[in-house]
């Protein structure tokens, strides 16, 4: 029964965070954004923080935690940043998620399948 439930769970969170957006009036994928996100942490990266000039007129650049992060990652591993962050962040959520599963009581193939479909939830 417990299986079932967190198949629940991930269905109910993969589609919550679409919900979200299309109660907003947002109908692009997640996602879209990267090569901005990516373009933003590499500028703050080389001490180019201003103004976004790649569009016509430019804009002014907002600053969040991930484009520190980026930064970050961009110093430490250059290009490889942008495919090792995204790798990091991932395993560090399926370790949390294993943590979190073995913390409540799941048995060991409870959590194996549970697992699996946190793993598989993008293909899903």
């Amino acid at each position: 029964m417990r299986v079932i439930m967190i198949f629940a769970l991930a269905a109910a969170l993969l589609v919550f965070p679409w919900g979200v957006r299309w109660s907003e009036g947002n109908f692009q994928i997640g996602g879209e954004s990267s090569y901005y996100h990516a373009r933003l942490g590499i500028a703050l990266a080389e001490g180019r923080f201003g103004s976004d000039m790649s569009v016509v007129g430019g804009r002014p650049y907002v600053l969040s935690p991930f484009h520190v992060l980026i930064a970050l990652f961009y110093r430490l591993f250059g290009d490889a940043s942008l495919v090792l962050l995204p790798m990091f962040i991932a395993w560090c959520s399926v370790l949390l998620f294993w943590v979190v599963v073995r913390e409540v009581g799941f048995s060991k193939s409870e959590r194996f399948w549970a697992l699996l479909a946190f793993v598989l939830s993008p293909l899903l």
